[in-house]
């Protein structure tokens, strides 16, 4: 996609379609309401008459929940302050500032319901489904084996709520759904991370407050933007920074998530990590013996990215066990390579299984390799975001 080209809109996708034209070349999409219009989430979400969402009907469904909420007026490091509160309080919360804003007043609240895991919090509310092209998710499939976590989101906020700069969690992938409301998104092509990262290994907070000092080539930086409409979906490709605005009140439902085509980026993204630890306490390692040294990195690893390299083993080998199909690697990555939008479901999803396995030993013996990592400072990403 050449720098300044739009995000692309697509009314409808096959699961072919996307693998080809945006999967394999790490390219966005903005996938229209047809994928969202059957979903419960939209029936009841959102306030048919006026297209805003149902605050009524949300607090009783959902009311007893406790949420996370993000105050967007609070700088908290390289995030905004979190509280923890009921999601009723929440609402009420809402309903105030929505008051103030009708009242012509002044916005005096800035909150964001975010990383809020409803699907597992009310797990008999069947709220959306999946678009064919999301359905191989081999992080959310380990963490549901495991029964202690997912990438499972739903955000809600209020109009002038945002989300800093940042890449998703491990590289991974994300798609977006507006529920109800309207999001500006300002994303950037990868592979320019030396120009918002400063010599510390932070990035830029906010792209329109860049620092010229710290970030003195920022604006080289090459985004692009869109604007996402109710019903739409975005999908966010690996390593593509980004930051998100609330243009109305506005709700969506996320997936992060990662597969066969783009576990690289996440073997790689827990690399640079795991650099990033080394350097920062490299002040520490002669009083450490190397197994010593080791076990601190993998638990700051594991602390700070999710997981650590025997983590990502283990998952490595469930996905593995998973696999349904088994064909010669290559001749599969050929066919996944060249699948057309007329190839059928079977035949794409025995050489999706094929592939997935030499990309498995490939992610693996790029961590075996370890010992010889370039351990420059990086910045590290955020448990969750949009």
């Amino acid at each position: 996609m050449p720098p300044g080209t739009p995000v692309p809109r697509r009314n409808s996708l096959t699961r072919a379609e996307f693998v080809r034209e945006f999967m394999l070349p790490n390219l966005p999409v903005l996938i229209g309401p047809s994928a969202t219009s059957e979903w419960r989430a939209r029936r009841e979400w959102v306030d048919p008459a006026t297209g805003r969402p149902n605050l009524d009907f949300l607090r009783s469904a959902f009311g007893q929940a406790a949420v996370d909420v993000a105050d967007c007026g609070e700088r908290w490091f390289s995030d905004q302050r979190k509280s923890r509160m009921p999601f009723a309080e929440f609402v009420d919360q809402w309903k105030e500032e929505i008051g103030r804003r009708e009242r012509g007043e002044a916005p005096e609240w800035v909150g964001y319901c975010k990383d809020w895991h409803l699907a597992r919090d009310f797990p008999e509310y069947k709220a959306y489904t999946l678009f064919d092209g999301f359905r191989d998710d081999w992080l959310n499939a380990w963490y549901d084996a495991r029964g202690d976590d997912d990438y499972r989101f739903v955000y809600m906020g209020c109009k002038g709520t945002w989300t800093p700069f940042h890449a998703d969690v491990l590289k991974s992938y994300s798609w977006s759904s507006n529920v109800c409301g309207r999001k500006r998104w300002v994303l950037f092509y990868p592979g320019q991370e030396d120009l918002f990262t400063d010599k510390f290994g932070d990035l830029v907070y906010l792209s329109s407050q860049a620092d010229p000092e710290r970030f003195p080539h920022f604006d080289k930086a090459v985004r692009i933007e869109c604007v996402q409409e109710p019903g739409e979906t975005l999908y966010v490709p690996s390593g593509w920074y980004h930051e998100v605005y609330n243009l109305e009140d506005t709700i969506s439902i996320n997936h992060n998530w990662i597969n066969a085509f783009n576990i690289d980026f996440a073997a790689h993204a827990l690399l640079a990590e795991l650099g990033r630890i080394e350097a920062s306490i490299d002040h520490l390692r002669e009083g450490m013996t190397a197994a010593e040294w080791d076990d601190q990195c993998q638990l700051m690893l594991r602390s700070l990215a999710g997981l650590d390299f025997a983590g990502f083993r283990d998952w490595m080998k469930f996905v593995a066990s998973q696999l349904a199909a088994a064909v010669q690697p290559l001749d599969a990555a050929a066919a996944v390579e060249t699948c057309t939008p007329a190839m059928d479901a079977a035949t794409l999803d025995v050489a999706i299984a094929a592939m997935s396995g030499a990309r498995i030993q490939e992610a693996l013996a790029l961590l075996n390799q370890f010992p010889w990592l370039n351990s420059g400072a990086v910045g590290h990403d955020p448990a969750h975001a949009d």
